[in-house]
């Protein structure tokens, strides 16, 4: 018996003596020179807030882990701050930094500290590294860098071709680097809740009220709506917002918001809803024009204004029209009233 309990405790001490072991290891693997960066990044949940001096030093080939720098650093140039109104730089900043906590806590978990400084997550804003961004000539933000081991030169991040989501940003650094990135939103449960609560109200309302209801869901004016609901987008370049993950807009060099993208391959994503409701009034006032108003003919008055006020809208709607199209292509030579 005395034996046996002897056996189990030298099992105990071997099994101790080796995660002592391996925490060690792991704990010697990362760099000293690195030490300081790790501390200042697990002090902002794996994101590592950069300056000008920090940035050169982390990029170089002969920064802190020595010649030929032995990880890969993500940096995102943005301006947080608010008297710089960069709408995307704050949106971003959430996503990015959800990413980083998320490879924080996995890598530590993976490989401890040497696992968690493969891949650095850093956020170099313009008021802490305006020498880099005068450097670089960037006057936008935010712009993403990637610089992978033993390289000096950077792989930009597209925002506006990949989107500025979490998911988007971890796939990509995963498939730059080849280290297992990756971001699992978190469930929003109070939505769910909403959403649940939402469709039993709605399935009680439609069991006491299923008479109306019935008609209301046989009516061909709703069907009709709901097909020109799904039309109207799908024709003004929906897909191609849910493909690309444009941005939503953009402000100009002079502060100017822009909201239509010049160039065939390329647009924001106001522009499905800009475009959607033009193709909707136009379709409206032809309906107007050739159904509404010849039924009017016992009143000759209304009639002869609806006819002149739908074709006057018929005619802005469409030079309207034209002038998008002129955006997109600089080239064309047409127009209709500007």
């Amino acid at each position: 018996m005395l034996s046996s309990w002897t056996g189990l405790l030298s099992l105990l001490l071997l099994a101790a003596t080796a995660n002592l072991t391996a925490a060690a290891a792991s704990s010697e693997a990362l760099d000293p020179r690195l030490a300081k960066y790790h501390t200042l990044a697990a002090k902002n949940d794996g994101v590592l807030p950069l300056t000008s001096a920090s940035y050169d030093e982390l990029v170089s080939l002969n920064g802190p882990a020595g010649p030929g720098r032995n990880y890969s650093i993500s940096v995102i140039l943005t301006a947080l701050n608010p008297k710089f109104g960069c709408a995307p730089c704050q949106a971003f900043d959430k996503e990015h930094r959800e990413v980083a906590k998320q490879w924080w806590a996995k890598s530590r978990k993976a490989g401890g500290q040497a696992a968690q400084m493969k891949h650095i997550f850093g956020v170099l804003d313009f008021e802490k590294g305006q020498e880099i961004f005068k450097r670089m000539g960037l006057n936008t933000a935010p712009l993403g860098q990637l610089f992978l081991p033993a390289s000096s030169n950077a792989v930009s991040y597209d925002f506006n071709r990949q989107g500025p989501s979490a998911e988007a940003f971890a796939s990509f650094v995963a498939a730059q680097t080849g280290l297992p990135v990756t971001y699992s939103r978190p469930v929003d449960y109070s939505r769910v809740a909403t959403t649940v609560t939402t469709l039993v109200t709605i399935l009680i309302a439609a069991f006491i009220f299923w008479g109306t209801v019935k008609r209301f869901l046989l009516s061909r004016w709703l069907w009709a709506l709901v097909s020109l609901a799904f039309i109207l987008p799908m024709i003004s370049g929906y897909m191609w917002n849910q493909i690309r993950h444009p941005p939503y807009m953009q402000v100009s060099r002079a502060g100017q918001p822009q909201y239509i993208a010049a160039g065939y391959s390329n647009q924001y994503g106001v522009e499905t809803p800009i475009i959607s409701l033009i193709y909707g009034i136009l379709a409206f006032s032809t309906y107007t024009l050739t159904v509404t108003l010849p039924n009017l003919s016992h009143d000759k008055f209304r009639q002869r204004i609806g006819v002149y006020l739908w074709t006057i809208i018929v005619i802005l709607m469409a030079s309207v029209l034209v002038a998008i199209f002129s955006i997109k292509n600089p080239g064309y030579p047409f127009k209709l009233l500007f």
